[in-house]
């Protein structure tokens, strides 16, 4: 299997190299690209010659020059963000000038291009809609879809399984709670329902999402890790909608385009001025997954999650200059748990028997988006408010279980309300862009109900921590804690010729902590005549633990700390080459990122008052990712995919002394839970007139874990089920003072999909199957697995063969008009 992917890699490689060879002295296509709202060259773009199987891009001064294998006539078409696409049929003879300018969109209003705000390229991975939906053992989720992403992972936790099905999205060796979510550049506190299972945005409305896997731009704050930015439709030319339906969920969305009546020679004229879009997603998953699961694993599951979603878009131009955007969008999953018999087994704590778990989340989010533009000038005003809630009732039931888990009932809910101001300023033809931003957010946390905290940390790994009262209580809480933070960022991007410099700094103040931090950032990169692209980002970064969202629901009191904690910060560099061969791209990325002033456990006073942490943490991770890429032609039989391999290595230290921590870690650098060192990735596909057919393969290394190395009998528990006439036994595990140092076997995964797109006057009817872990019978993986029934020994814990569920079938359609 390696040597048919690498024969073909080569074979690729080759091919383009030969076709660039041949078109030396052969026909060429060039000319210059003009905007009809400006009047000025364009600086960025595509042109794409179908006959002839060659694309190239429109340079910053707005030309372009393509090399062709013959003469004759080619159908070639020209593509700008923003403005209408060219397509037109030209004769060429020998060097051929092909002159265009494109007309802005025929909505009132729409077509200027905001110059000054193309988008990093570096450590940025951007998936189209085409792509997402390509990509196999999704589910129907555009968001896992990133899975298939160099650096990106999922986490499900214990045990050294390294799944990519399930968890969730760890990027890079980061904590998935480090990562940022936005829609349209508004944030979002959660992206995926239960367990990645699907995005809360409806597929159907995301046009493009943008991964920034580290070093990401000033634009972006709070995040320590990665940006996942979806961006949304924005354009609607005629009334359609999507109707979908699969195992999972099924999926609806519906749009129009508004118009406003004009009189021109004393004619009425309907002219477009915007749009409105209603979207939405409703999962099913307990009519169906229950009885695959049953037909699968032979046993039932009457206990899966709900969850639907929605979203509302409308967009207004008032004039050629002025559009105002409104959207709303929420979600809710909710669960009921309940750890009956029939779901225990020996690998299972006994005192977790009788369990009880609901949990409840949603979130109703809204936006609002003035936008002014003229040719040189875009100010883009946003005012916004995120209201998600959380609903935690859980209760250990067990006789034996200390009071502390027992019953308790839990809402939390980081309210959060902004505004901010985007300037795009063009001051100098392709030459000078500059980027400057002003905002506040408004943080409103509240909590009401049971707080389990810690009084102190534990002495030794021979903790019985569900049985010890003395290590844990219980306290009620009804408070809000509302956090002020003024934030902006400068960008100034400077283009000679092939070198681009983009100096950043990122701006913040946090009233509580009376912190202020200036971040500086920036980009470097040269482009060779030969497509050829070297580029290098450094920044500093930084997170306030008061308004992490995440932190808050942990503990109430981080978004009550002030100036006795720092903000964690941390250094991040990346170095990429990029070459483009044609319809390929190759790219090679190496990063290093130091993190410090980590937040980790030390209770400790400071002017009388009990902070739980100390910044005293460090992390660092290093790694590189080589990505080829081949893109596909529009309305032509083609085939398109990448492969990738990534390379990670991360650690981390606590710099606890011993007389707080007692485990005695110190600073001994050690293993993070989320390294994935190893993992290759194959994504491809084919498109043959109105069929489809795409794969993925997958082989990962394992994510670390932390041996047992012994176990304590629990005296209480025998006698207590010998009263009740049973003899059972009951061993604690201990765990090793060296955290993280065993690993599973590797992993690999083969998935497969078909689709079909039946094409109709009135729309696509797109039908799908797909066939997840094709390869399951033949993948030998296995979990680090204990019996709590049994004293530790040779054969407990073991490596016990993951069963999993197997084969998963999906099948789907899609309605289209």
């Amino acid at each position: 299997m390696k040597r048919f992917i690498l024969k073909n890699i080569l074979i690729a490689l080759a091919m383009s190299g030969s076709a660039s060879l041949l078109a030396q002295g052969a026909p060429r296509l060039t000319g210059s690209v003009k905007s009809a709202v400006t009047g000025a060259p364009v600086d960025f773009g595509m042109v794409i010659i179908f006959e002839a199987q060659r694309r190239g891009m429109i340079g910053s001064d707005g030309t372009y020059d393509i090399a062709l294998p013959n003469n004759g006539s080619f159908t070639v078409e020209i593509r700008v963000d923003g403005l209408k696409p060219s397509r037109q049929t030209v004769d060429v003879r020998g060097i051929t000038v092909h002159n265009v300018t494109l007309q802005p969109m025929s909505i009132a209003g729409a077509g200027v291009t905001i110059r000054g705000d193309r988008k990093q390229d570096l450590s940025r991975r951007s998936m189209t809609v085409e792509e997402l939906n390509a990509v196999p053992a999704t589910l129907g989720d555009s968001v896992s879809a990133l899975t298939s992403l160099p650096g990106v992972t999922r986490y499900s936790g214990g045990g050294g399984g390294g799944s990519n099905m399930y968890g969730q999205m760890t990027v890079r060796g980061m904590e998935p709670n480090s990562n940022r979510f936005f829609v349209d550049g508004v944030p979002i506190q959660y992206p995926q329902h239960f367990f990645g299972l699907h995005a809360v945005v409806a597929n159907p409305l995301i046009s493009t999402i943008d991964l920034y896997s580290s070093a990401h731009p000033a634009e972006f704050n709070g995040a320590m890790g990665s940006v996942i930015q979806i961006n949304t439709l924005d354009k609607v030319e005629e009334f359609g909608g999507v109707v979908e339906m699969n195992l999972l969920s099924g999926t609806s969305a519906i749009w129009t385009p508004t118009y406003s009546n004009t009189y021109q020679n004393g004619q009425l004229k309907k002219e477009r001025n915007g749009y409105f879009i209603v979207a939405g997603r409703v999962g099913y998953l307990s009519l169906f997954v229950p009885i695959i699961y049953e037909l699968i694993q032979g046993e039932e599951l009457d206990q899966v999650p709900n969850y639907w979603d929605y979203q509302i878009k409308y967009k207004h131009y008032f004039n050629s200059r002025n559009s105002l955007t409104l959207m709303a969008m929420g979600a809710k999953d909710w669960w009921d748990v309940r750890l009956s018999s029939n779901f225990m087994d020996d690998t299972m704590d006994p005192l977790i028997h009788g369990a009880e778990l609901d949990t409840d989340q949603m979130f109703n989010n809204q936006m609002a988006v003035h936008k002014y533009t003229t040719g040189k000038v875009t100010n883009r005003l946003t005012g916004y408010s995120a209201l998600p809630t959380y609903i935690n009732n859980f209760g250990l039931n067990h006789d034996l279980v200390a009071d502390a888990f027992r019953d308790i009932k839990m809402r939390t809910m980081p309210y959060e309300f902004g505004i901010k101001d985007e300037l795009f300023f063009d001051y100098m033809e392709g030459m000078g862009q500059l980027a400057v931003s002003a905002g506040y957010t408004h943080y409103r946390f509240s909590q009401e109900g049971d707080v389990v905290l810690m009084r102190e940390l534990p002495e030794s790994g021979e903790i019985d921590y569900l049985k010890e009262d003395s290590l844990f209580y219980r306290t009620e809480v009804d408070k809000t804690y509302t956090n002020n933070l003024f934030h902006g960022h400068l960008s100034n991007s400077l283009t000679f010729g092939g070198l681009t410099v983009i100096p950043q700094v990122r701006l913040e103040y946090l009233d509580r902590a009376e912190s202020f931090v200036a971040d500086p950032r920036g980009l470097v990169k040269y482009e060779f005549p030969s497509r050829t692209t070297v580029s290098v980002a450094s920044g500093l970064y930084h997170e306030f633990v008061q308004v992490n969202p995440y932190m808050f629901n942990m503990n109430t009191e981080f978004a009550n700390m002030g100036k006795e904690v720092k903000p964690e910060r941390s250094l991040q560099n990346v170095l990429g080459v990029k070459q483009e061969l044609g319809l390929y791209t190759l790219s090679v990325e190496g990063f290093y990122n130091y993190y410090y002033d980590m937040l980790r456990d030390w209770p400790h006073e400071v002017d009388g008052k009990l902070v739980p942490v100390k910044n005293t943490g460090e992390k660092k991770t290093i790694g590189a990712e080589i990505m080829l890429k081949k893109d596909a032609l529009a309305n032509v039989n083609d085939y398109f995919g990448w492969i990738s391999y990534t390379f990670t290595q991360s650690e981390e230290r606590d710099n606890v002394p011993i007389s707080v921590d007692k485990t005695g870690k110190g600073e001994i650098w050690y293993t993070s839970p989320y390294e994935q060192k190893h993992a290759i990735k194959l994504m491809t596909g084919y498109k043959m007139g109105n069929h489809l057919f795409s794969a993925q393969f997958q082989f990962y290394t394992s994510h670390p874990y932390t041996r047992i190395i012994g176990s304590v009998e629990d005296e209480e528990y025998k006698e207590y089920m010998a009263e009740k006439g049973e003899d059972k036994e009951r061993h604690v595990p201990v765990y090793s003072d060296e955290p993280y140092t065993e690993h599973n076997t590797p992993e690999f995964q083969l998935d497969i999909r078909y689709t079909y797109n039946a094409k109709y006057k009135w729309g696509n009817v797109k039908w799908y199957i797909e066939v997840v872990d094709v390869l399951s019978m033949f993948n030998d993986t296995y979990t680090y697995t204990y019996y709590y029934n049994k004293p530790y020994s040779k054969s407990n814990p073991k490596d016990l063969k993951d069963e999993g569920i197997g084969t998963i079938p999906n099948m789907g359609v899609e309605i289209s008009f």
